[in-house]
């Protein structure tokens, strides 16, 4: 999904990456890790900075959610580990909510920990919330699509702007920016809160198949925004503050994204398609990592008032996103809403990542051995 908060995906051009990570593109179930292409080694867990003071009650909960879709997640290992990875979720499913030492202990009976000898990024991403309608109206004037059938060449953003889906009945609700609009098609979900006050799902459904531009790297070029200072808050206040160059902006992307809405608020759920769990649920690179794989991640979030401090805890891989790409890149979810986009608007940092590669069953292993 493309909106979170990916903003940053290429730590060497800031601007580029700043709005490819705001949206999360799904990957086809057929898609499988390779992890040939990763360089690791194995480590001991008392060797990892940061393991004996994570929340492993709380990391074990996150795994054990996951498990009860595990024959779903099969499909993204391979060999062996497939059924060593479900026979760990059949044990977490079948022991249910554990204390921190229990949880500790099962974690580490049953993963071998490799640290990835890749240099390490991760940004963030987020779920907006949005006032919207499901009828056009004066103040909600500005429409998002579902995916349109039979169509034989979808429409770039441009011809979209011009009214390539007008009378085609796609409209699935209207919102009052088209900011708004535009970030949450980075973002590929958004949660709508409905006139009435009650809430929906936006979903990503698809996309046009034309080229993606960063509109954050075109800013910087144009010196309307300096490097330094790009974020998706700049680009919000740059398009609010010149409606009048807005939209040739906007069209300079050609890209565009088509959703699905939901009858009722299920909350945000990643390519895995498991609902997603702020601050454990990571993005990942589907071509290296399969979803459900936990991966310790190392690196310092900057929390309010510009403060930086040490993250060091057991994520989750259940999402990915087209700008998170190589064996250390992730994507944290940092949950719904103002807060959490604020956060995973400013993660851009250097970052270890540790995966946890699960161990051969052995005859006669328990849970809790």
């Amino acid at each position: 999904m493309i909106f979170s908060c990916g903003w940053f995906s290429l730590r060497g051009i800031l601007g580029s990456a700043l709005l490819v990570l705001l949206s999360a593109v799904t990957v086809e179930a057929g898609e499988r890790a390779k992890p040939s292409k990763m360089k690791s080694h194995s480590i001991k867990f008392e060797n990892i900075d940061g393991w004996a003071a994570e929340d492993h009650s709380a990391a074990f909960s996150v795994f054990m959610a996951q498990c009860k879709n595990a024959q779903s997640l099969q499909h993204f290992w391979e060999g062996t580990q497939k059924q060593e990875f479900l026979e760990i979720c059949r044990r977490a499913t079948s022991l249910g909510p554990l204390d921190d030492v229990r949880a500790r202990m099962f974690f580490e009976n049953h993963f071998q920990p490799e640290l990835v000898d890749h240099d390490g990024f991760v940004t963030g991403y987020y779920q907006p919330e949005v006032t919207a309608s499901l009828t056009p109206s004066r103040r909600f004037s500005v429409p998002l699509h579902g995916l349109p059938e039979g169509m034989k060449q979808l429409p770039n953003r441009a011809a979209v702007m011009d009214g390539a889906l007008d009378g085609k009945g796609l409209e699935l609700v209207w919102l009052e920016s088209p900011a708004d609009a535009f970030f949450i098609a980075i973002q590929g979900s958004a949660r709508l809160r409905l006139e009435d006050g009650s809430a929906r799902q936006l979903r990503f459904a698809g996309k046009s198949g034309h080229p993606y531009t960063p509109i954050g790297r075109i800013l910087i070029e144009r010196g309307e925004v300096s490097r330094e200072a790009m974020s998706m808050q700049a680009i919000r206040d740059w398009l609010d503050a010149n409606p009048d160059q807005r939209d040739g902006l906007l069209r300079q992307n050609e890209s565009y994204i088509f959703f699905s809405l939901d009858d009722e608020d299920g909350g945000p759920k990643g390519g895995a398609g498991i609902p997603l769990t702020a601050m454990r649920s990571l993005a990942i690179d589907r071509n290296l990592h399969p979803y459900g794989m936990p991966i310790f991640v190392q690196t310092r979030l900057p929390w309010a008032f510009g403060l930086e401090k040490k993250f060091q805890r057991l994520m989750i891989a259940q999402d990915t996103g087209s700008a998170i790409v190589g064996p250390a890149r992730g994507d944290i979810y940092t949950g719904e809403g103002i807060e959490a986009g604020d956060l995973a608007g400013r993660i851009k940092h250097e970052a270890r990542f540790i995966v946890f590669r699960p161990k051969p069953i052995l005859a006669g292993y328990g849970p809790n051995a």
